[in-house]
């Protein structure tokens, strides 16, 4: 179970539900005040690499920029860094920035990834009874296949 609902959170019908999605481009209008870097709009390479993680983690220790916590936790989780992921997003949900439910989606996810569906019952069921956000939606698909746990 906890593969599917990491895998739908990877997959392209997310990627069109959640417009904008996490893509070079949104990443490079947040960091366009910070550094300089040449990302093509759509490969989000940077988030699968030893690059991002060094990336995000030298904007938060500079800059405590919010986003590059939550981005650091979301790299950690692509690389299969599953503990660490947690323990970022973990601090990235306490923080106050427009990325908070991106941040409790993808601590989500890393939970379902690790096995703990109730951890993340609780975060899917925040999202999708939340306000209009891109994730409500598929937070509501989510929800749904979780209520088992409650």
């Amino acid at each position: 179970f906890a593969w599917w609902g990491f895998h739908f959170a990877h997959s392209e019908n997310f990627k069109k539900t959640f417009i904008g999605g996490i893509s070079n481009h949104l990443l490079k209008r947040k960091i366009q005040n910070v550094v300089d870097l040449n990302l093509q709009p759509d490969e989000p390479t940077i988030l699968r690499s030893t690059a991002g993680l060094s990336f995000f983690n030298k904007i938060f220790s500079t800059t405590q920029y919010p986003f590059a916590l939550t981005y650091l936790g979301i790299c950690n989780l692509e690389m299969g860094n599953i503990s660490e992921a947690i323990k970022v997003l973990q601090a990235a949900i306490t923080l106050k920035d427009n990325d908070r439910i991106v941040a409790k989606w993808y601590l989500a996810m890393a939970y379902l990834k690790n096995s703990e569906p109730i951890l993340a019952l609780p975060l899917v069921k925040e999202i999708s009874l939340g306000n209009e956000h891109p994730l409500k939606h598929v937070a509501e698909n989510l929800y749904t296949k979780l209520k088992a746990y409650e």
